[in-house]
């Protein structure tokens, strides 16, 4: 997966890093703090774990498209399950992701949130893509629209 994500935005020329341990470590943290049921064992699915009252959620193979319409060109953050590899990839024009996980590895479990934590999109294998902070209100008026 890595190597696909670096040859992918480095193609596009856009740039994109694997995160150091120390701001992997304080995005996890938030991200636990914020969207993840406290005192939990996150199993195989990330997706599991979440605080669903506080969430926004829709169905559909290619729920996921939505997210290039919240994201736009911001730089994002970008994980997955830790079968997947545990790095933490900050990635420049996240509306992109849309593109790559069409062409590259459509069907896994990720997740996108932003360097301050501030939102949280979850997409599983169930093919429902999850909402949490700014974007929970957001994915609702888009469901709505």
């Amino acid at each position: 997966m890595k190597e696909m994500l670096i040859e992918f935005w480095k193609a596009a020329g856009k740039k994109i890093r694997v995160l150091p341990d120390d701001a992997k470590e304080r995005i996890w943290g938030a991200v636990k703090e914020k969207y993840i049921r406290p005192d939990v064992h996150i199993g195989y699915s990330i997706c599991d774990v979440l605080k669903y009252p506080l969430c926004s959620s829709i169905r559909g193979a290619e729920s996921w498209r939505c997210i290039g319409d919240f994201v736009k060109s911001n730089t994002v953050i970008l994980f997955f399950n830790k079968d997947w590899g545990g790095d933490f990839y900050e990635i420049e024009n996240g509306s992109m992701f849309v593109k790559f996980y069409d062409e590259e590895c459509g069907g896994i479990e990720f997740y996108i949130t932003d360097s301050d934590t501030n939102f949280l999109f979850a997409y599983n294998e169930a093919q429902c893509l999850i909402a949490m902070g700014t974007a929970e209100e957001w994915l609702s008026s888009y469901k709505n629209s």
